[in-house]
């Protein structure tokens, strides 16, 4: 699973509590407790592996970011 501070680009895509946990990075603490409910909570665990996994290899392939580009330039 995902943990990611809040300030990455990844932070704009992936969802918190769905995707990755997020962390703030100003704040230690918060990378220490989000280990914790990782290995306190297998059900978040797996939740986390397995749709963080899905989201990023169905929605950031090269094929898409390709057709994304394209869009983007047929559009100016």
């Amino acid at each position: 699973p995902l943990i990611i501070s809040r300030t990455v680009g990844a932070g704009e895509v992936l969802e918190n509590g769905e995707h990755a946990i997020f962390i703030d990075p100003g704040k230690p603490e918060t990378i220490r407790d989000a280990v914790i409910k990782l290995i306190n909570d297998g059900e978040l665990y797996r939740k986390l592996s397995h749709d963080g996994n899905k989201y990023v290899r169905e929605n950031f392939t090269w094929r898409r970011y390709a057709e994304n580009m394209l869009n983007f330039l047929k559009k100016e």
